[in-house]
């Protein structure tokens, strides 16, 4: 009976300890639902070329193409933009290869 009692209180214990902590100062803000206006995707088609292109309701762009460089890589080329915090326009563009990006 002691040891059942023991059980229990270690239970008891072991769920205390796991739950979540949550501090009541603590305020979450729900997030904005951004939409996807834009979903594209080709590919892979019978040669293993690829391409998609995405772009959110807050304004972020994301597209790129691909093609097998010999049989265990590939060339990517792409770009993707986005509206800092600041309200900068941020353009990035990239490829990469088997020899990385």
């Amino acid at each position: 009976c002691n040891m059942m009692r023991l059980s229990l209180l270690l239970v008891a214990v072991g769920v205390a300890v796991a739950a979540p902590q949550f501090n009541q100062n603590q305020q979450f803000r729900e997030r904005e639902f951004i939409p996807i206006l834009v979903d594209e995707r080709n590919g892979p088609d019978d040669f293993g070329n690829f391409g998609f292109r995405y772009e959110t309701g807050d304004g972020i762009v994301h597209e790129a193409n691909g093609q097998p460089v010999g049989d265990e890589s590939y060339y990517v080329q792409g770009s993707y933009s986005y509206t800092s915090p600041e309200g900068q326009l941020i353009q990035v563009s990239y490829s990469g290869d088997e020899n990385g990006y």
